[in-house]
């Protein structure tokens, strides 16, 4: 499976675990995705997660972002105060990353 494969699958299953509760499966989403992050850099992940950034499904903008909180801020503080203005558990990930990083604790 493919990086872009691997990446939607895994933030849309994150997303299903928290939306329904469940957090075991959200953890082992989130363990895939934190195991894909780790294996790219920088320039890899501003490929993957570019045409990300403008997907319909929200979770899946969100891990975009998150992955190009470290490449490219200005662009993921962008996409991630249009998701904070959203009534979803990915508005509500992404007001939360904005406020520790107006912080500085990210």
């Amino acid at each position: 499976m493919q990086e872009k494969e691997l990446f939607i699958k895994a933030a849309l299953g994150y997303d299903a675990g928290i939306n329904s509760g469940d957090h075991k499966k959200a953890n082992k989403f989130h363990k895939e995705l934190m195991k894909l992050k780790a294996t790219m850099d920088s320039e890899k992940i501003e490929h993957l997660c570019l045409d990300l950034l403008n997907d319909d499904n929200d979770s899946i903008r969100l891990w975009a972002a998150t992955f190009m909180f470290d490449v490219n801020i200005d662009t993921a503080t962008k996409v991630l105060s249009e998701l904070a203005n959203r009534n979803c558990i990915a508005g509500l990930t992404a007001k939360l990353l904005l406020d520790a990083k107006q912080k500085g604790l990210v």
